[in-house]
């Protein structure tokens, strides 16, 4: 019985540990399979679907909530670091996941199904997508595929391309209980992700419409897509065409992507037709890759920035050996260099109590002497000698000096492990080991550990020698400087004074000021202008903005763009070179210097960050017309050319440079004014090469009906510039205008000219 009583007590403890939240450690994932099908059609496979795994059902559901935030919303979904897979052609699909996690499925047109593993090695999903045409009937009923009005074209950092899906009568898909939905998906071709789910276009049919807002209570909210589809115009069975923009904004321009346009037809309950189609981003039109374009570096007037000297305080330390006579506290009069230190010392002492705008505030001085004799008459003794030693040192400060500065004096008799020490760095080792041997036989009694030591054999030989390095004399002192030193004196100290120059020990903020005129070398410079901005944030709690915007310069310089080095200076609540006056302290700050900005806006164009560029360059004044229209043309505000802005960012940039002048009127279709501006550039420059092939292509509508002369010319304009500099085949075979039929031709005769040495 008490067994059996002993058994259930443990088998209820191990329950509410199990209750309590405890788990086992971390399992391995298991290979789960199973199928994806439409139960509304038969059974048959849903092949497009997104399937995520997830290892906890916590994440799982967290990413459901957001894709249904996302599909109501038209926002961003991110699936996070997850497993990715999809069905094959039969729907069958396999994935890794713990036997404790979720698989979230997804096909992009009704809401997405959460499985929880739960251990299963097998789950089937059925979505209900009623009549859902496979790929092959829908590309056999279509007259018209999704149709690119216009070239897709990059536009800062977005990629804008009108579409068009074409509807015909004999399709009879458009109903007066139809709602059209078209929703587009980007994803990054570098990494996979779905980046972005873009507004969707919605069009209902009237009699769709009214009856919807019925079923809603006549509360249009609880329908996500109602409100967009009353913006648009009623869905009729006369619609031929339906036209959207997809807009594709790029984290990064170095990226490829892919658009995914999902248009489907559904009516209250089922969706009755859905075509989808992809287009990659690879092949683009890129008005302003050839803009030529280069700024100034913005320097700040150092003199507005200037540090001025402020009252510091400066600590000194220093160690001299004195001997003094046996049992004595009097210094050996035979030993010169007791003079010397002490001299040295009073001079370094009288030059801060004489020199202008400096005070000693404290001064302290520490002993120490050798174990050797009875321990207590060497406590006694060395205090003694302290004292002695301080009494000397200070007789060089007047009365009215020493009564204001802060003085101590300490002493300590050095331990034999001390001795032990010095016999081991000597390579003594059995010698210290036996000193070390009568320390800890004789823990804590000093006077009988030097009457075993004083007995061993070694000792006058190897231990009284030494004894001389522990009796040492160190100070250290604190002294109040307010003289600013001259640009000479802080250059010396820089060259020549280890600690400062590494680091160790800071220069006052006016020095730094001298050295960042003095200094020549640019890495030094770059140091200094890191240490001046850490100085500055520990002496005045902010940065300093000259080192800042100086670091800033150098490293545009070097092709390096780095916008958190100006970011804490830009205050975008107040105006350019905004000026802060304090009456009281006679202080002046200029908040959001111009050349701040500047150098900003600089570097985020480096960065292709070009919508940022812009709202910047707003700050700046009209005399920084250049780079702020050269922002606006990168960001795309040259297509507003039919206003007086427009035309001003136009004609600015196009008057920077012939070069310029080419490309400027090439991006607003201005044909015949590129050719004719094309004459004034180089005509060995590859660009100008490039620009020719370009502009042949651009009078004509395709390959197929080009003049033989202008698909010659052009195509060997192409081969051209590939010699010249072979990078330009990448920029080729990713530009929407050359014809691709020319550009295989031209890199076709590029490499039989490189294989044949000419």
């Amino acid at each position: 019985m008490k067994n059996f009583l002993f058994l259930l007590k443990a088998f209820s403890v191990l329950l509410i540990w199990v209750g309590l939240g405890y788990t086992c450690p971390a399992q391995e994932k298991k290979l789960v399979s199973g199928r994806v099908t439409n139960k509304s059609d038969g059974n048959k496979p849903v092949t497009d679907v997104q399937i995520y795994a997830y290892n906890t059902v916590a994440e799982a559901q967290d990413a459901y909530e957001q894709l249904m935030e996302a599909r109501r919303t038209g926002g961003f979904f991110s699936a996070g670091l997850v497993t990715e897979t999809f069905p094959d052609t039969g729907g069958y699909y396999e994935v890794s996941v713990s036997p404790t996690g979720a698989l979230l499925f997804y096909t992009g047109l009704v809401d997405p199904i959460l499985e929880k593993v739960n251990y299963r090695l097998e789950i089937n999903v059925q979505f209900a997508l009623e009549i859902v045409l496979d790929a092959a009937t829908k590309k056999a009923d279509r007259i018209a595929d999704v149709i690119i009005l216009e070239p897709p074209t990059e536009t800062g950092e977005n990629i804008i391309s009108p579409r068009a899906f074409p509807f015909t009568p004999s399709e009879r898909l458009l109903r007066p209980d139809s709602r059209l939905v078209i929703q587009s998906m980007v994803v990054d071709c570098d990494t996979g992700d779905t980046v972005r789910f873009c507004q969707p276009t919605v069009l209902d049919a009237e009699q769709y419409h009214l009856t919807q807002l019925r079923r809603m209570n006549f509360d249009g909210s609880l329908d996500p897509l109602y409100g967009i589809a009353s913006s648009h115009p009623p869905l009729t069975d006369s619609l031929t065409v339906v036209q959207w923009t997809d807009t594709i904004y790029r984290e990064t321009t170095d990226h490829f992507y892919q658009c995914e346009n999902n248009i489907w037809l559904e009516d209250y309950n089922h969706v009755y037709y859905r075509f989808s189609k992809t287009y990659d981003t690879k092949r683009l039109r890129r008005p302003m890759q050839f803009l030529e374009y280069s700024f100034d570096r913005y320097a700040l007037d150092p003199e507005k920035f200037r540090k001025h000297p402020r009252r510091e305080r400066r600590d000194a330390a220093g160690n001299i050996s004195l001997t003094f006579l046996v049992g004595k506290a009097q210094l050996d009069p035979v030993d010169t260099m007791n003079i010397y230190y002490l001299e040295s010392l009073k001079n370094e002492l009288r030059g801060i109590i004489t020199g202008e705008g400096s005070t000693l505030k404290e001064f302290h001085i520490e002993g120490v002497a050798s174990p050797d004799g009875q321990y207590a008459r060497n406590v006694e003794l060395a205090g003694r000698r302290m004292a002695f030693a301080l009494d000397q040192i200070a007789s060089v400060l007047p009365q009215r000096v020493r009564d204001r500065v802060y003085m101590t004096r300490k002493s300590r008799v050095a331990s034999w492990n001390e001795v032990a020490d010095l016999l081991f760095s000597d390579s003594l080792k059995q010698e210290a080991a036996k000193v070390r041997e009568i320390v800890e036989r004789y823990p804590g009694n000093m006077d009988q550990q030097w009457s075993r030591i004083r007995a061993l054999p070694f000792y006058k030989s190897e231990i009284t020698p030494r004894l001389p390095k522990l009796r040492s004399v160190s100070y250290t002192y604190v002294s109040e400087i307010y003289r600013e030193l001259t640009p000479l004196e802080i250059l010396y100290r820089y060259d020549n004074d280890d600690d400062y120059r590494s680091g160790r020990k800071d220069f006052a903020l006016y020095e730094y000021w001298h050295l960042f005129n003095l200094v020549k070398d640019e890495g030094e410079l770059e140091k200094l202008y890191r240490r001046a901005i850490s100085a500055s944030e520990k002496a005045e709690g902010k940065p300093w903005v000259l080192p800042a915007n100086n670091l800033a310069v150098l490293c545009l310089d070097r092709d390096i763009a780095d916008t958190t080095i100006l970011a804490p200076f830009i205050n975008e609540d107040y105006p350019c070179n905004y000026t802060i006056r304090d009456m009281n302290r006679g202080t002046v700050e200029i908040l959001n210097p111009e050349q701040v900005i500047a150098n900003q806006v600089v570097t985020f164009l480096m960065l292709k960050k070009y919508s940022r560029a812009v709202q910047l360059s707003a700050y700046l004044p009209d005399r920084y017309g250049l780079l702020k229209a050269v922002a606006k043309c990168l960001a795309g505000y040259f297509r507003n050319a039919d206003t007086e802005e427009g035309r001003k960012i136009f004609s600015v940039v196009r008057d920077s440079s012939p070069r310029n002048k080419v490309v400027m009127n090439l991006a607003v279709g201005n044909i015949g004014l590129a050719r004719s501006a094309l004459a004034a550039l180089p005509q060995d420059d590859p660009v100008t090469m490039y620009l020719t092939a370009q502009i042949i292509c651009r009078s004509n509508t395709d390959a197929l009906t080009m003049d033989y002369e202008d698909y010659d010319k052009a195509m060997m304009s192409l081969a051209d510039c590939f010699q010249s500099d072979r990078k330009f085949i990448r920029t080729a075979e990713a530009d929407w205008d050359i014809f691709e039929d020319i550009m295989k031709d031209a890199k076709a005769e590029y490499e039989m000219r490189t294989s044949s040495g000419n």
